[in-house]
This record gives structure tokens, sequence and C-alpha cells, in this order.
């Protein structure tokens, strides 16, 4: 059973991530800071959760942890004791006039994912770091998957990623959305320009669903094509069979198509 929660616990935070470090980095004002809050709120539903079970509303509970952690560390460095009377307003359930948590955590949502993007794609930071910072952050991928598609060594990732929070914190990156002419200036760096970049095929997962098999690889030992074993023709390629002068898969299909009609008729 543990094993499984972890794997839910896995793909909940793959969804809420961007969202909840979005929020918290609104609170404490540095992205870097918001992302080990957020990380001390997933350990806590793992240490949780296998004993007390996924609750209801899982991303309420983590984005809920993680304030209440922010709130502890605003507490911790005398910072802004205005706001941090606000926060703890907000907490106050026993005020009748005081939003639920989880409503005031999805308060500008919106712009807080806004935020975070247009902080992580800083042009303060080079090229590469906006893109294993916006990965990591925003799209919730691991140092490992990132290093995947960047096909470079883990620890590079890790370290750009560690020296672009660093960089940002130190030139005081401001965890706002430009505006104006300061908007037009900065959607390059978040959009992109035209830029000569390497292209190879390779394969877009880390591993292979549970209960798959591996039926097939590139030379270069890509994964070429799955399948499940307890049922029959479940295939998944990620070639264009369609496209060659090979049609043995296509044949197999209709094969596999006339006997299930044929078992059906009977």
């Amino acid at each position: 059973m543990a094993p499984e929660i972890h794997r839910t616990i896995d793909a909940i935070w793959r969804l809420e991530s961007g969202r909840i470090i979005a929020a918290l980095a609104r609170m404490v004002r540095d992205i870097g800071v918001a992302e080990d809050l957020a990380q001390d709120a997933l350990v806590a539903a793992l240490q949780q959760w296998p004993e007390s079970g996924i609750p209801d509303n899982p991303g309420a509970w983590l984005t809920g942890t993680a304030k209440h952690r922010a709130i502890d560390y605003l507490r911790r460095g005398q910072m802004l004791a205005r706001k941090h009377g606000e926060l703890a307003y907000e907490l106050d359930s026993a005020r009748p006039d005081t939003p639920d948590l989880n409503a005031a955590l999805d308060d500008d949502v919106g712009d807080d994912m806004l935020r975070l993007i247009f902080t992580a794609c800083h042009p303060v930071l080079s090229a590469d770091a906006r893109v294993a910072l916006t990965l990591r952050m925003v799209g919730g991928l691991t140092t490992e998957e990132i290093a995947r598609a960047f096909l470079v060594p883990v620890a590079t990732i890790q370290q750009r990623i560690v020296r672009a929070k660093r960089t940002l914190s130190e030139a005081r990156v401001p965890f706002e959305v430009p505006r104006g002419a300061d908007l037009e200036a900065r959607l390059a760096s978040v959009l992109g320009e035209r830029a000569p970049v390497k292209s190879h095929h390779h394969q877009g997962f880390g591993k292979v669903g549970e209960g798959l098999r591996v039926v097939a690889h590139a030379e270069d030992g890509t994964i070429e094509a799955v399948e499940d074993p307890t049922r029959r023709f479940v295939l998944g390629v990620l070639w264009h069979p369609e496209a060659g002068e090979d049609a043995r898969l296509f044949e197999e299909l209709v094969r596999e198509a006339e006997q299930y009609r044929s078992t059906r008729a009977g």
C-alpha cells in the first residue's frame, strides 16, 4: 500500500507544486525559499498520508500546510509585520467573515503563476537557466527528468537551478508581472526568440508505466514500443508504421480485429 500512496502523492505533487510555489513566492518574495517551504509540505504529506490516508482535497491540504510553513518563516525572520498580521487574520477560522483557507490560497492564482513564470524567465538568467528553472518550478519536473531532456548530467542541472535561484535572490528580482513597456520588453524572455537548438529524437518519458513491457528499442537505446502483456494487442509505438514499407504491424492488427469480430459474432 505504501508504494501506491507514494505514487499518488507524486502525481498530486506534479499537478499542484507550481501553484503552491507561486502562492508562497507571492508571500515570501523569494522563489528559492518558496520551493523549500513547499518541499516541507510535501515531506509532511509523505510522513502523514500513508497512516491517515489521502485527504479529500489533497491540493488544499498541501497548500494549507505550506502556507503555515510560510507564516512560521515570516515570524522567524520578523519580515513584514503587517503582512504577517493579515495572514494570521486569514487563518483565524473562528471569525465568520474570514474566507476559508482553500479560497484564500486560490485567490489570484492565475496572476501568481504568471509572476512565477516571469520571475523564472527573468533576463538576468541565461537561457538554459530559465528553461531549467521553469521546468522545475512551474512544470514540476525532477532534476533527473530535466537532465534527460537536456542530455546533460543530473549534477549539471542541479547546479544550474541552484545558481539561478541564488542569482534571482542576489539581484532582488521582484516577484511580479511586468507592466506596459516593461512587459513588451520581457515577453521575449518568456516566449523565446529565434535561436538554433539541438534536436535529438529521444523518448519523452522517464520510465515505463506499471504493467507495461518494452518490446522494441532503437539502435541508440530509445524505447520505441511498449505493450500490455495481459491484454490482446494493446500496443504503443513511437514511430510511424504507415510511412514505411513494412506492413507487418498493420497486417497483425487486421488479423486481431478479424479474430475479435469472429469471437463477438460467435
